[in-house]
């Protein structure tokens, strides 16, 4: 139970989705630094906006543990996700690379438009091949519309994720929010959290 529920975790905060609400609104996503945090509320400065925004948040929100992992960890057959930028080639720049959890093999599958960047694409697919460079590798991916050359750099994150817990969630902590406006105010839906000052790079 507990291994499906993170599944659904998973699911809800690192692909595009659509929550029908009495407004019919969408979930977006935020990143940035908490500033406050209690049980019914959390702030954090925006990386985008670089304003301190305000959310309600449950006493017992799930949160999940984004870590670094060494690029070795990518292997053929690997699910993995990519935020990036493709180029005239059109091969994707990686801007950070996620290594899924076995159990969340399939989250999100394909290439659609992502919010990292403008003009970021997020491209969620196994790995069929890897080629080795110097400073580089490029990974092979397919997915079920197609398939993809993603180009991965040695200054390029790569992460996976785990089940973490509330502890995470201290001032200083970078986080990943996705969350739902009613009104006038955003309530948390998801939340992705580094521990130790690490940034979570989706």
């Amino acid at each position: 139970m507990i291994k499906k529920l993170f599944l659904l975790s998973i699911l809800s905060s690192l692909i595009p989705h659509f929550v029908a609400a009495q407004e019919n609104s969408a979930p977006a996503r935020f990143r940035g630094e908490i500033t406050s945090i209690s049980n019914t509320e959390i702030a954090i400065i925006d990386k985008k906006q670089r304003v301190e925004l305000k959310f309600n948040i449950s006493p017992d929100q799930a949160v999940q543990e984004v870590f670094p992992i060494s690029k070795d960890m990518i292997q053929a057959n690997s699910y993995v996700g990519s935020a990036g930028m493709v180029g005239a080639d059109g091969k994707v720049k990686a801007l950070e690379v996620l290594v899924f959890p076995e159990l969340a093999r399939g989250t999100g599958e394909g290439h659609y438009p992502w919010d990292l960047q403008e003009g970021s694409t997020m491209t969620n697919a196994t790995v069929d091949q890897l080629k080795w460079g110097k400073n580089d590798f490029e990974m092979s991916v397919r997915f079920k519309d197609g398939e993809k050359k993603i180009v991965v750099d040695d200054n390029t994150p790569i992460v996976s994720i785990k089940p973490g817990d509330k502890k995470l969630l201290i001032p200083g902590a970078y986080v990943v929010i996705t969350a739902l406006k009613k009104g006038e105010q955003w309530t948390v839906l998801r939340i992705s959290a580094g521990r130790d000052g690490f940034k979570p790079p989706m």
